[in-house]
């Protein structure tokens, strides 16, 4: 992981917004499906669907601009959430959601019990 932190961009800094090992971000039975290591990359930064398909080229590169044809999109914890409906507050923003609140969330929502081994947790803040 050190190794992993210490590599720069082309421009300077850090490549890695952060490495992690698995058992940081995630917890449950189903963890060893999971890679060791966990990481994201710096803003413009992509790797490679090529590379894992056997196609060669660059694991990581640069990517400028938008619509590359070779890029799937941005996979990361962050994204867009917006709920409406009884039982939400109107009007507020949701700060620091994750993907992984959105099951526990509606569970809770719909008066389940959310189970003790989920990731994530309740946007209570989100809820009257």
């Amino acid at each position: 992981i050190s190794q992993l932190e210490s590599i720069k961009a082309p421009e300077g800094g850090k490549l890695f917004l952060d490495v992690k090992r698995r058992e940081e971000e995630f917890s449950g039975p189903y963890i060893h499906l999971i890679p060791h290591v966990i990481f994201r990359l710096k803003e413009g930064y992509r790797y490679s669907y090529k590379f894992g398909f056997g196609r060669g080229g660059e694991v990581i590169h640069y990517e400028e601009g938008k619509g590359r044809r070779e890029s799937w999109g941005v996979h990361r914890k962050e994204g867009v959430l917006i709920a409406m409906g009884p039982g939400i507050r109107k009007g507020y923003k949701i700060r620091g959601a994750r993907i992984i609140d959105l099951a526990p969330t509606i569970l809770h929502i719909m008066d389940i019990p959310v189970p003790s081994y989920m990731d994530g947790r309740v946007l209570e803040e989100m809820l009257e």
